[in-house]
């Protein structure tokens, strides 16, 4: 994609979470379902649609809960 979105484009919000275990880093990814009509199969950060009067960062966190059962919003470091 280059240039503005276009006027179809949706709000959305991702997850950038980092986390050490065993001394090493790791960032947690979701598979998309091979179902799905659109990007079916592709690896992604967990996020989503805003939802109306929803601002970014609760997005991110809800869809992160949603998504890979995080819901420790208080860890959240960088909003």
């Amino acid at each position: 994609h280059v240039g503005p979105a276009p006027h179809t484009a949706r709000q959305a919000a991702v997850a950038l979470v980092l986390f050490r275990r065993k001394g090493r880093w790791h960032l947690p990814l979701t598979e998309r379902p091979l179902n799905l009509a659109h990007h079916g199969g592709q690896i992604s950060l967990p996020g989503g649609a805003v939802e109306p009067r929803e601002q970014s960062l609760d997005a991110a966190l809800r869809e992160l809960n949603e998504e890979l059962g995080f819901n420790e919003p208080h860890l959240v470091v960088g909003q």
